[in-house]
């Protein structure tokens, strides 16, 4: 959604800025973006239309994103925050986990070549 758009510009902005300041920790170790993960993906109709339109501005700005993601889930909105999602004992949400995990650890080892 558009909300999500902007969530990506002001990430690129505060990282430049951040990178442009005079943060000594910088000047020898970049930020780099690992890509984007979605969530929260729901199933109505209109939202893979969403889930594309997003896909395809973050391809113009060549920027990675997860194949793997958190579907809709409202246990996650309604249920406790103090708990993580594998001490939920759901499947289903531990295997997203899971899967996302194991991307991200996936991409990490493309980026350190």
């Amino acid at each position: 959604d558009a909300y999500s758009l902007l969530g990506l510009d002001l990430l690129d902005r505060v990282i430049s800025d951040l990178e442009s300041g005079n943060f000594d920790i910088f000047q020898d170790n970049h930020l780099i973006n690992l890509g984007i993960i979605f969530t929260m993906v729901g199933s109505e109709k209109g939202f893979g239309k969403n889930i594309a339109d997003i896909k395809s501005f973050l391809d113009e700005k060549n920027i990675y994103y997860f194949n793997s993601q958190f579907k809709f889930y409202s246990k996650l909105i309604t249920s406790n925050l103090d708990k993580f999602i594998t001490d939920r004992e759901d499947t289903d949400l531990a295997n997203q986990m899971e899967d996302i995990c194991n991307e991200f650890e996936k991409r990490v080892g493309e980026l350190n070549g």
